[in-house]
Formats: C-alpha cells, structure tokens, sequence
C-alpha cells in the first residue's frame, strides 16, 4: 500500500515539475517576445508590463496543462473506447510532432513519457485482446469443423440403419430369418458406432475418465489386434485397403485395461483406413523390447498436415482445440493420446504430407 502512496506521489510531483519547468522556459521565450514588440513598436502600448507576462504565463501555463494531462487523458480514453468496440490498436495521433523518435527503439508520443507505466501496461492490455481475440476466431474455425465432421461420422452409420431398416420393412419381398439376422446384425453394429462415437465426444469434453480407476485384466494383445483387424477389414471402405499384421510371438500376455486398448487399436487403424485413399497399405506389428510392448501402425497414404502434427506432439493438447479435417471430426488420434497416457503408456506419431503416417504406442509389459 505505501509503496502505491509512494509511486503515486513521486509521477505527482514528475507531473508538476514538468508543468513548472515547461511553462517557466515557455513564459522566458514570451517575455523576451513582449519586450521585444514594446521596445520597437507601439502595437502594445496599452497593455503594461506586468498585466502582460501574467496573461502571458497564463496562456502558456494553460497550454501546458493541455499538452502535459488534457491530451494523454483523451488519449488514452479514446483508447480504451476501441477496446470496448473490439478494436485492439493503439489510437493514431497521425503527427511525427507528438513522437519521440531518438529516445528509445519503441516509438511513445512525447507527452506521455510521464505516464510511462500506464502506456506500457495498455500496451501488454491490447496485445492480450488481441491474441484472446486470434484465439477465439480459430476456436470458432475448428469448432465449425469439428461440428460438421461429427455430423459426418453420425449420418454415415445412420444411413446404413436406415437403409437396412427400410430394407426390411419393404412388403413386396419375403426375407428369409438368416437374411433378417444379419441386417439386425449391422443395425447393431452400426448402433454400437454411434455409441462409441458418443462416448469419444464425452471423453473429448469432460477427459473424466483419466479420474476413474482402471479394470485391470490380462489381456492377449496378439489376439485383439487381430480381432479388431478383422473387425475393420469387413467393412465396405476398407475392401480396396490392404491391411497386414506382423508379430514373432503367437502370444503376447499383459495386464491392462482391454476396454481402453482396444478403443486405441480401434482409433488408430480406423483413422489409417478412413483418412487415406483407397489401396493404401496398412501395416501393423508387435514387438517386445526392454520389457515393454511396442506396437506399431504404419501406412503409405496422404499423411497428416504439420498444424495438426504439431498439436499433437505438444507436451498438453488444448482440449478446448479440436482437430479439424475435412473427411472427419479427427478426434480419433487425441483420444488415442489421452487413453494411452491414462494406461501408463506412452504414443508418438511421424507423419509426412503425401508420404504416410507413422504410430507407434509402447505399453508396459
């Protein structure tokens, strides 16, 4: 508190001083002009010496004032107006007269050398505006297109049950009970899509369940890489991809929690399949390696652009940040990061535009 009292009394007596010595040169320079006109003309005869010099002090001493508080006052209000209408620059004064130019490297309009401080801090003031305002226009971007890639990834499982759906209500053919079982198969399959996809979402938004307690249980991973592989490979978009799985070991056994793993498997080669071009080469192996598991998901396609690779290696993924894309909403490969940090594993990707993609998740054996 004193040392606010301090700093407040010492810019007062700057600010007074200023006044003093800026009216008492500007006053001499007046005086001398008054005793010049009177000493050679007649034109101020009327005015005595002393009424002169006051009116002449007075003028000056009100310039000054102006000058030194009226016009940074103006200032910086007019100032602060273009903040509150979104306007996040400094007001123009347009005039080289108001700057000084040879003091300092930033240029500060000549008045307001006293109120330094107040300049500084509506400077750092603006600046933040407007990178919360550069923040929120690409917030506004990505949430557009994470909006419209969700939309995508609903209506596609949902055009298969409805097509399946109406397939089955059509009178003018009898279907038989097998053919019936495994439309309801697809409905279900494609059901369980979206259900998963809404879980995705609610993991994106609230990351809950980096909280929650994980069901440890020993898992095969052999065996589910291959379960999720054959799973992928009879959907129709991926009849034109060739997808390979590679491994030594016929059997590989470790503790985890085998709901959040294979949501990873999942996310990972499904993100391999959908974002790529048809006959594009997925591989994926296994290996053990200084008692950790390390399983690999490599693929020959388009590849991923540096802006999203670029979030994805930082150190803390903004969740406020969706990855956009134009084929999907992309939260595939964030939700693959986050559940493999929640495992105690660790997740690294390279990818290069128009070469491939790159992933590789290590688990603790």
């Amino acid at each position: 508190m004193m040392k606010s009292i301090y700093k407040i009394a010492i810019h007062f007596l700057l600010l007074l001083g200023a006044l003093i010595t800026s009216s008492t040169l500007g006053f001499f320079v007046v005086m001398i002009i008054i005793i010049v006109i009177k000493s050679n003309t007649s034109y101020m005869d009327f005015i005595s010496y002393p009424f002169a010099y006051f009116i002449a002090f007075q003028f000056i001493f009100f310039l000054n004032v102006v000058w030194l508080i009226g016009y940074p006052i103006r200032y910086f209000t007019l100032w602060i107006l273009q903040l509150a209408k979104g306007n996040y620059a400094p007001p123009s004064t347009n005039q080289n007269l108001f700057y000084d130019f040879h003091l300092c490297k930033v240029k500060i309009p000549l008045p307001f050398h006293l109120y330094k401080g107040l300049y500084d801090y509506m400077e750092k003031l603006t600046t933040r505006l407007q990178i919360a305002e550069q923040e929120r226009e690409q917030l506004e971007k990505y949430r557009q297109g994470w909006v419209a890639g969700i939309s995508h990834d609903l209506k596609t499982p949902l055009a298969y049950i409805k097509g399946y759906a109406t397939m089955m209500s059509v009178d003018t053919y009898q279907w038989s009970k097998e053919e019936i079982a495994e439309f309801n198969k697809l409905i279900e399959q494609k059901a369980n899509e979206i259900e998963n996809l809404i879980t995705d979402i609610r993991f994106y938004l609230n990351n809950e369940e980096v909280t929650m307690p994980l069901r440890l249980e020993s898992v095969n991973v052999i065996e589910m890489i291959q379960d999720v592989i054959q799973s992928l490979s009879n959907r129709p978009s991926t009849i034109s991809n060739q997808i390979s799985f590679t491994s030594n070991y016929p059997r590989i056994q470790i503790k985890v929690d085998a709901h959040y793993l294979k949501r990873v498997l999942q996310n990972l080669i499904k993100n391999a399949i959908v974002h790529n071009t048809y006959q594009t080469s997925i591989k994926v192996s296994v290996e053990k390696l200084n008692q950790q598991i390390h399983i690999l998901i490599e693929d020959d396609g388009r590849g991923i652009d540096e802006y999203i690779m670029n979030e994805l290696n930082a150190s803390k993924y903004p969740l406020s940040y969706p990855i956009p894309t134009n084929r999907r909403s992309g939260i595939g490969l964030l939700i693959a990061k986050q559940l493999m940090i929640v495992l105690g594993g660790s997740f690294n990707i390279e990818s290069t535009k128009g070469k491939g993609t790159k992933i590789s998740i290590t688990l603790p054996n």
